[in-house]
C-alpha cells in the first residue's frame, strides 16, 4: 500500500533557502517567520525547537520520507519538551520517554528514523511499535497513525486514567477524546488540542504550546 502524500507547497525552496541563512549566520525573528509552510507563528521559543529538530529530522529519516511526516515528527518531538507528566508516569528518574506508535505509515518512519535516542526534558527518548493490548499503558507518548485512526475508542478504553499523551493525525481525532491532532490544512501543519483529555490524563501542557493550537472540549 503506498502511503504517500504530496509534499507541502513550497517546503523544499524555503528548507533551501532556511538553510543557507542558518550557514551564513543570518537567521534570526524575521527568517524564523519563513519557516515551511508557516509551521507555527512568531512564538520563537517554541518555533526555533521545532525548526532545529525538522533540520535532525530530515538528516536522520533519510530520503523517501514525506516532508509533511517529518515535520510532525519534529512536533512531536518537541512538543514532549513542553509537557508536564505526574511523577508516576516514570517507574524512575533516570526511565526514558517512551513513544510508542500505533500502525505503519510514513509517520512511523520519520519517527522510528529520526527521534530515537534523543532527549526530551533529560530522558532519553524510545520508540516502538506497539499492539492494541494493555502493554501499551507503559508509554508517556502514543502516537496514532491514520491506518489505526478507526482505534481511537478502543485505545482510551485500555488507557483510561493513565498519563498518556495521545497524538493523532486523523480528522476527529481530537474531539473524538484524543488529546492532540496535527492536522493538514492549505499546506500547514495545525494542531488541535483536546484540554479536557489532558486534564483527564493529569497532563500540563505549556501555554507556548496552547497558545498555537485550535482548542477541542
Amino acid at each position: 500500500m503506498n502511503f504517500r502524500r504530496p509534499p507541502i507547497p513550497g517546503f523544499a525552496e524555503t528548507m533551501r533557502n532556511f538553510e543557507a541563512s542558518r550557514h551564513a549566520g543570518n537567521v534570526g525573528p524575521r527568517e524564523m517567520n519563513n519557516v515551511p509552510g508557516r509551521i507555527v507563528s512568531a512564538h520563537s521559543i517554541v518555533l526555533a525547537a521545532i525548526v532545529c529538530m525538522l533540520l535532525c529530522c530530515r538528516a536522520g529519516a533519510g530520503e523517501g520520507v514525506p516532508d509533511e511526516y517529518l515535520v510532525k515528527a519534529a512536533f512531536v518531538y518537541n512538543i514532549a519538551q513542553f509537557v508536564e507528566w505526574p511523577a508516576d508516569a516514570f517507574s524512575s528518574n533516570d526511565s526514558p520517554i517512551l513513544i510508542g506508535i500505533l500502525g505503519t505509515d510514513p509517520l512511523s518512519d520519520a519517527l522510528s528514523g529520526s527521534i530515537q535516542d534523543k532527549n526530551a526534558k533529560g530522558r532519553a527518548v524510545v520508540v516502538r511499535h506497539f499492539m492494541m493490548d494493555p502493554g501499551i499503558r507503559q508509554c508517556q507518548i502514543i502516537v496514532v497513525t491514520t491506518p489505526e485512526a478507526k482505534q481511537v475508542g478502543a485505545l482510551r478504553e485500555i488507557i483510561q486514567g493513565a498519563p498518556i499523551l495521545t497524538v493523532g493525525e486523523s480528522d476527529g481525532f481530537a474531539h473524538h477524546g484524543g488529546i492532540i491532532n496535527l492536522v493538514l490544512e492549505n499546506g500547514r501543519i495545525r494542531m488541535e488540542i483536546n484540554t479536557t483529555a489532558a486534564d483527564l490524563a493529569r497532563l500540563k501542557i505549556s501555554s507556548k504550546v496552547l497558545n498555537l493550537a485550535r482548542i477541542v472540549k
